[in-house]
């Protein structure tokens, strides 16, 4: 049988925030150049590892993108506090 386990928004955003930092190879190497002396791109990198970075940051947007409409649909979640000003 299927066990629903819930969260408050407490809880949610605590999760959320032990969730460690994505290391992408892309942005890895995007700290490498220098855009001051116009290199956009570090120099010298092999095509592999461009194609590796690529692939991954597509993934990454397209997980993202996946994530954001999923919590864009969530139910709302009915508070249990009393709204003082709800009669006015």
């Amino acid at each position: 049988m299927l066990q629903v386990t819930t969260l408050d928004s407490g809880q949610l955003l605590a999760c959320l925030e032990a969730l460690p930092p994505l290391d992408l190879l892309g942005v890895a190497l995007l700290r490498q150049c220098q855009p001051t002396a116009g290199g956009w791109f570090p120099r010298d990198v092999p095509v592999e590892q461009v194609i590796q970075a690529t692939v991954e940051m597509v993934a990454y947007g397209t997980r993202s993108t996946q994530a954001s409409q999923k919590l864009a649909n969530l139910r709302p979640v009915p508070l249990n506090i009393p709204v003082v000003e709800f009669p006015l």
